[in-house]
């Protein structure tokens, strides 16, 4: 995709999907405004049932706002809840 359009990953999908589809909330890293909308993800202990947070692999222990992680196509888009 980077070597056909001439552009970085994330900024072929900003401007070829994420713009022309108006998804104004979706994003490889998360702004500071909208962290405060990001779900933590949980699992579900098997032992005790109780929910513990839990790290989002691909984010290889960095955080959503981190510009330093790649923008990865499997799984490296996010979407902050939208609030009501």
């Amino acid at each position: 995709m980077e070597v056909v359009s001439g552009m970085p990953y994330d900024q072929f999908m900003q401007k070829r999907l994420f713009d022309p589809l108006k998804m104004k909330n979706t994003t490889f890293w998360i702004s500071a405004s909208q962290k405060a909308r990001f779900v933590q993800p949980y699992i579900r202990n098997a032992q005790s049932g109780k929910l513990l947070p839990t790290p989002i692999d691909y984010l290889y222990g960095g955080a959503v706002t981190d510009h330093e992680r790649p923008p990865l196509g499997g799984g490296g888009g996010v979407r902050p809840q939208r609030t009501c």
